[in-house]
């Protein structure tokens, strides 16, 4: 059985708001990508989810 989690895009908005007010970086500088963010409802998987956190942690 596979277990893969994924949330909507929609929980990045706030996410933006906050990298770009507290470390002024964007979503371009943590490689994701601009159509995804424009959609609110697209599904992405929480590892990637995961992976941007660290990104946004190393910059």
């Amino acid at each position: 059985m596979l277990d893969i989690a994924f949330i909507r895009t929609l929980f990045l908005k706030p996410l933006d708001y906050a990298i770009q007010k507290h470390y002024g970086l964007s979503f371009q500088q943590i490689d994701i990508p601009e159509l995804l963010i424009r959609e609110n409802m697209s599904l992405i998987p929480f590892k990637d989810y995961l992976f941007w956190l660290d990104r946004i942690e190393e910059l």
